[in-house]
């Protein structure tokens, strides 16, 4: 059973020398770096100083090589992308906000590092022998799930795991419980012109059960404590400065608790009905008397439990014994997205690309655009490889069939053969005359044509779908308008890109 070493990092305020501080404490009489560890986690922000300056990605990122590369010269330093990046990793994992996206957000850093190992979303990376991921979807029995986002759901969920570990900053919390762990500032100033500092850094051991030994090293020693009024959120460590954020903020305590009950409830297949999280809470026996009135009077103030705590399930799935909606009774919605009906969010949508082993956007070259019959589509191809290289299987079975076949694609989303589909409601056929409805399922990225030919070899086996009917449309194609009445305005041969005659 291998073991790797940690050193893991929260903010740094201060600039290089915050770095410095860490790092004597880990260097020995003859200047050498402590060999017992393999790595450094930093869970901070890529602009750690919150100075707000006008920054590109590019300068965020040469900023932080230049604060961390002293560090990466003694071992391999993994990161994630911190606060510009906080309403993607969220959305990993709780929504699903966009369509078959085609590539997660990574594409606006990971190629800026030279000395600095950033850890995808869309992929999984190794620390010594274990696997390392932004991605929830993507870590099985064991590795380290590592975001810059701390979410209650997640810290419950993972803690008492067997195997996987998660690694947070974010709120900076300094906490660890079981195989979840909420870093804290590393280094944060006192003050202007102040050169006194506090915060800590953890040392890790981590093997294929999760966290096997913790070690907390205070930057100044003397100003971190311990609150054990909420030990029930694990063994929280405190600065001077900071303090217990539960203490300070007793309704952040409320929210965190019926966050994790919330997330409990819903991988469990069960709506989050307020008065039921009260209810779980109470039977817990967490809260004392007062904070029991409190939680309830706080829960007042609150509209429904589904508004502010929804979200999917951590695992990314509905419960098994929901039914699927029929578009044919949907007639308030253009179309039904097999993702949203499911529960699932980016991160299980960016699990497909390992999963198939598909052509990420970034990964694609001009070499893979597909032959064109005409410069007009090698035109659009091009505009398509820059903007919006996905792109879909166009189905239209018979009206009686619709809902059946909805279902059974909908399946092999759930199951990751598929990337995603969507349907056409009642009020897209009345609104188009159409005498059915049509089903799309997705291709995150058309210039990869072994994954397009893999779909559509599968949807040919799949009882229901009109096989001779069958056609690929690039995403592209469906913004621009271009359909079977007009594509020879556009120049083209045809109003889709591939149809069966290609296969």
């Amino acid at each position: 059973m291998s073991k790797v070493t940690l050193l893991v990092l929260g903010n740094l305020t201060g600039g290089t020398d915050s770095l410095y501080q860490v790092r004597e404490k880990l260097v020995g009489i003859d200047g050498s770096f402590d060999e017992h560890v393999d790595a450094a986690i930093y869970t901070g922000s890529i602009n750690p100083e919150y100075d707000r300056l006008e920054l590109t990605p590019e300068d965020e990122c040469q900023r932080l090589e230049s604060l961390l590369g002293g560090l990466a010269a003694d071992v391999p330093v993994y990161i994630v992308p911190g606060e510009h990046y906080e309403q993607g990793t969220t959305a990993s994992v709780l929504r699903h906000d966009e369509y078959a996206p085609a590539s997660s957000l990574d594409d606006a850093y990971i190629d800026e590092f030279s000395q600095l190992q950033y850890v995808p979303l869309d992929d999984i990376e190794e620390v010594g022998s274990l696997p390392i991921t932004q991605n929830p979807a993507l870590l099985e029995d064991e590795g380290i799930l590592l975001m810059h986002s701390f979410l209650p759901e997640l810290y419950d969920y993972y803690r008492d795991s067997d195997g996987p570990v998660y690694v947070s900053g974010s709120g900076f919390h300094g906490r660890i419980d079981g195989n979840s762990l909420n870093t804290m500032f590393t280094t944060l100033g006192l003050g202007p012109g102040a050169d006194a500092v506090e915060g800590g850094f953890y040392l890790i051991d981590v093997d294929s059960t999760g966290i096997t030994n913790v070690q907390f090293e205070g930057v100044d020693a003397k100003d971190i404590g311990r609150c054990e009024w909420h030990a029930d959120r694990g063994r929280l460590q405190t600065s001077s400065r900071i303090g217990c954020p539960f203490c300070r903020d007793q309704e952040a305590y409320f929210e965190e608790l019926l966050r994790e009950s919330a997330a409990k409830q819903r991988q469990a297949g069960e709506r989050t009905r307020m008065t039921e999280l009260i209810g779980s809470l109470l039977e817990e026996d967490v809260l004392n008397e007062r904070q029991q009135s409190e939680i309830r009077e706080y829960a007042l103030g609150l509209t429904t439990a589904e508004n502010v705590f929804g979200g999917q399930a951590l695992g990314g799935r509905k419960n098994s014994s929901s039914e699927t909606r029929n578009p044919s009774d949907v007639v308030d919605k253009r179309y039904l997205f097999a993702s949203s009906e499911l529960g699932f969010d980016s991160g299980d949508l960016y699990a497909y690309y390992s999963r198939h082993n598909v052509l990420r956007k970034r990964d694609t070259s001009a070499a893979d655009l597909p032959e064109p019959e005409d410069k007009d589509q090698r035109e659009l191809d091009q505009i398509a490889y820059y903007q919006l290289p996905q792109g879909e299987w166009l189905l239209f079975p018979n009206s009686e069939d619709v809902s059946a076949v909805w279902e059974r694609i909908v399946s092999h989303v759930a199951d990751g053969t598929f990337y995603d589909a969507r349907v056409g409601t009642e009020w897209t056929r009345l609104a188009r005359g159409n005498q059915s409805h049509a089903i799309l399922v997705a291709v995150p990225n058309y210039f990869d044509f072994d994954d397009v030919r893999r779909v559509y070899n599968r949807l040919r086996q799949i009882e229901g779908v009109p096989v001779y009917k069958l056609s690929f449309k690039p995403l592209l194609y469906s913004m621009y308008g271009i359909d079977s009445r007009n594509y020879k305005q556009f120049g083209l041969p045809r109003a889709t890109r591939y149809s069966t005659d290609d296969f």
